[in-house]
C-alpha cells in the first residue's frame, strides 16, 4: 500500500484535472454563440474591441451630447462602462425576448448589489430585476469571470437558458467586426420590423436567410473607410434573380429621389449600393466613407 499510495494520489490528481477540463469556461466565438436561443432569431455580433482599436467606438461616443440618465445610473451603480470594459457582444432577438452574451471586465459584487438596490435579487449569482415596464424582466449571471449572460424577457430566469451549449452552427462565422443574420421568416413578418426598413426587407423576404456585415473596406481604397455587405441565400436561382432586380430597382429609385445631391448621410450611403447574383446567392455592397460615420455621430 505504501508503494501504491503515490500512484493513487497521482491518479486522483489526473482525474480531477480531466474532470475540470470537462467543465471548461466558454471563450471562443463558436462556443458562446451556441449558447444563444436560435429559433426564429435574428443574431448579431459586435467586436467592440476591434472597433475601439480602430477608433470607431471613440468616434461614435464623441457624438453624444450627454450620457442617458438611466445609463449613468447603471454606470454609477456597477462601475461598468462599455467604452472601456466591453470587448465583444453576441445577441439573439427572439419572440421570447432578447438574449445577450457579453465579454469584458465585470465587477460581479457590484453587479449583484445593483440588482438588490433596484427591486431585484440574486441567488447563486443569477440576478433578476424589473425592467422599464412590468412585462420586461432583466436577468444576468456569469458564464465565466469575463463572460456575462443577460436576458430581457417575460421570464425572469431567462438568462439561465444560456448556461448550456446548443448544437454547432453549420456555417462559418463572418470575419467582419459587426454582423447580423436574419432568417427569411423574420423578414417576411413585416409587423416585427421598423417601418423605415420595410421597403427593402420586402425584397429580401424571398430569401432563406440574410447576413449583413460591416467592417473596413476591402477594395484597397482610402484607409479609414468602411463597407457594408449583404449575403442572401435563396431557395432557387430564380428567387435570387428576382431579389437582385428588385434591390437594384429600389436603389435606382432612391438615387432618383435624391437627384444630384452628394450629402454625407445615411440615405446617400444606401443609394450607393450595388448588387450581383451568384447562383442561389445575392451579394450587395455599400461603400461607407469615414465622413458618413462622423456625420451620423454628430462630429464636426
Amino acid at each position: 500500500m505504501r508503494l501504491l499510495k503515490p500512484w493513487l494520489c497521482s491518479g486522483a490528481l489526473l482525474f480531477a484535472v480531466v474532470a475540470g477540463c470537462g467543465k471548461k469556461e466558454p471563450h471562443t466565438s463558436g462556443e458562446l454563440l451556441r449558447r444563444l436561443p436560435m429559433e426564429d432569431a435574428a443574431v448579431v455580433h459586435i467586436d467592440v474591441g476591434a472597433l475601439r482599436k480602430a477608433g470607431v467606438l471613440n468616434l461614435l461616443s464623441a457624438g453624444k451630447a450627454a450620457v442617458d440618465g438611466e445609463y449613468q445610473t447603471f454606470l454609477d451603480g456597477t462601475g461598468f462602462n462599455y467604452e472601456r470594459d466591453l470587448d465583444e457582444v453576441f445577441g439573439s432577438f427572439t419572440p421570447a425576448g432578447t438574449f445577450l452574451i457579453l465579454k469584458g471586465r465585470f465587477d460581479w459584487p457590484k453587479l449583484e448589489a445593483y440588482a438588490g438596490k433596484n427591486s431585484g435579487s440574486c441567488f447563486e449569482h443569477l440576478c433578476r430585476m424589473p425592467g422599464s415596464i412590468p412585462e420586461r424582466r432583466i436577468s444576468y449571471l456569469p458564464l465565466a469571470k469575463e463572460v456575462m449572460a443577460m436576458a430581457v424577457s417575460t421570464d425572469d430566469l431567462a438568462a439561465s437558458r444560456m448556461t448550456k451549449e446548443g448544437p454547432p452552427r453549420a456555417t462559418d462565422l463572418p470575419g467582419q467586426p459587426i454582423w447580423l443574420t436574419v432568417p427569411g421568416n423574420v423578414l417576411r413578418n413585416s409587423k416585427a420590423l421598423p417601418p423605415a426598413t420595410r421597403i427593402f426587407t420586402s425584397a429580401l423576404g424571398v430569401s432563406e436567410s440574410v447576413t449583413m456585415t460591416l467592417g473596413p473596406a476591402t477594395d484597397g481604397g482610402t484607409a479609414g473607410n468602411y463597407e457594408a455587405r449583404l449575403n442572401a441565400q435563396c431557395r432557387t436561382a430564380e428567387d435570387a434573380r428576382i431579389m437582385t432586380v428588385q434591390l437594384s430597382k429600389l436603389t435606382e429609385m432612391l438615387k432618383g429621389l435624391m437627384g444630384k445631391a452628394k450629402s454625407e448621410d445615411f440615405a446617400s450611403a444606401i443609394a450607393a449600393g450595388s448588387f450581383s447574383q451568384t447562383g442561389t446567392k445575392v451579394n450587395g455592397l455599400w461603400p461607407l466613407r469615414k465622413e458618413l460615420l462622423e456625420s451620423l455621430a454628430g462630429v464636426k
